[in-house]
């Protein structure tokens, strides 16, 4: 398994540092190992002391346009837990994977994204979980990167992937709950 996992320490007020662990994972086809993989790096980051645990983009899934139908999964809405909810409710092993795990180590989870399907549509869809399992964030990658270099290079994430339409953003549970993260996916980072 190839990872990286990287751990900061962030002084976000005079009197609160908040431990985050950014983890990165080769993804590969096969989603239940990438989703294995992902739990493992989750573990490691929450042996650390992290409080916020940081997944990379689509995870559970090579990034490439083909795959994303081939590993897209129906996510929960905010609001949504594991624990009170019953193990899956229809919803995909990854959200279910993050939200188990969340509650297990009592932390934030963002969860990097993942190819969610919905209303026949196809979003690269990032999701937050709260310390007690629960959803409090969902963001769907706005911007859509499409590259044509004639003769190059294409990548077409617009060909499978369609955007999100809304700017998200979530407070940190207590006692981190002077803290507000905005979301964003990729691409998203040049339209501030």
């Amino acid at each position: 398994m190839k990872f990286l996992l990287v751990v900061l320490l962030l002084r976000v007020c005079h009197s609160l540092t908040v431990k985050v662990a950014l983890c990165q994972i080769h993804s590969g086809n096969d989603k239940n190992r990438n989703i294995e993989n992902a739990k493992t790096m989750i573990d490691r980051a929450a042996s650390t002391g992290a409080s916020v645990i940081v997944l990379p983009e689509i995870w559970n899934s090579p990034y490439a346009t083909d795959q994303f139908p081939v590993h897209a999964e129906a996510l929960p809405p905010v609001g949504w837990s594991a624990g009170k909810s019953g193990k899956n409710a229809g919803y995909g092993p990854s959200a279910v994977m993050l939200s188990e795990q969340a509650l297990h180590h009592n932390v934030v989870i963002v969860g990097g994204s993942v190819p969610e399907i919905s209303g026949g549509s196809i979003f690269n869809t990032a999701l937050v979980l709260g310390p007690t399992g629960e959803v409090l964030a969902t963001h769907r990658k706005v911007h859509l990167f499409d590259i044509n270099i004639p003769g190059k290079m294409t990548f077409m994430e617009s060909d499978t992937l369609t955007p999100g339409d809304k700017v998200t953003a979530f407070r940190l549970p207590e006692p981190l709950d002077e803290v507000v993260i905005g979301l964003g996916i990729c691409y998203d980072l040049r339209f501030p």
